[in-house]
């Protein structure tokens, strides 16, 4: 049945990245966001994630450049436990990697 339910999929249809998406949520393991604490779906070989994918676009890319992997979650896990403007943490430790280099 599920066979003959993906044949009758159109690969670029709305109805396809709805199917896809729930699929994986069902398949998924379901986290909390480090930083937001919003409630997101990864998939089983993802259990690294630790970020939403907002949180990743704003957080996490801009300090890839600068730092490795476990440093920039130290960095986040510090940034939250401090609380306060975010924004101007990462700034700050964006400014201090460029410092360095």
């Amino acid at each position: 049945m599920l066979h003959q339910l993906n044949g009758m999929i159109d690969d670029n249809s709305e109805f396809k990245v709805q199917y896809d998406l729930i699929s994986k949520q069902i398949q998924g393991v379901e986290k909390t966001c480090l930083m937001c604490e919003d409630t997101f779906h990864t998939g089983k070989d993802e259990d690294f994630r630790y970020l939403c994918s907002d949180c990743y676009k704003k957080f996490y890319l801009p300090l890839k450049e600068y730092y490795s992997v476990k440093e920039i979650e130290a960095i986040l896990t510090n940034i939250k436990k401090e609380g306060g403007d975010m924004v101007a943490y990462l700034e700050t430790a964006i400014q201090k990697a460029k410092e360095k280099n």
